[in-house]
């Protein structure tokens, strides 16, 4: 179930449906509550976080929520998942980063 919530959100996230998106992030960190912190599922939460932070335009969150998801996925020790939260970091930062917005950090 907690993979379903996943993909969903995941993909209201990416298609435009951030009411859908938030409903489904909830019910992600819900089942979540439910693994061990060192699990490296507990990361996908934060890859969920990500993408609703991405589609909102967030720059800020969106780096923190891919930093945290890179300690998470280390704990689990799940390399894709750390080589995954680097460059989807790098990759909101620089999309997002070049975007007039006021979060927008320039370097």
């Amino acid at each position: 179930m907690f993979l379903l919530c996943f993909s969903t959100c995941f993909y209201a996230s990416r298609s435009g449906q951030s009411a859908r998106a938030d409903k489904y992030y909830l019910k992600c960190l819900e089942h979540a509550s439910r693994l061990p912190e060192t699990s490296w599922m507990q990361a996908l939460v934060l890859w969920a976080r990500l993408e609703r932070s991405i589609a909102a335009r967030e720059v800020h969150e969106a780096v923190v929520s891919a930093g945290r998801m890179l300690v998470v996925a280390g704990a689990g020790e799940h390399e894709p998942m750390k080589a995954l939260a680097r460059r989807l970091g790098s990759e909101a930062q620089n999309y997002l980063g070049s975007a007039a917005s006021p979060y927008a950090t320039y370097m």
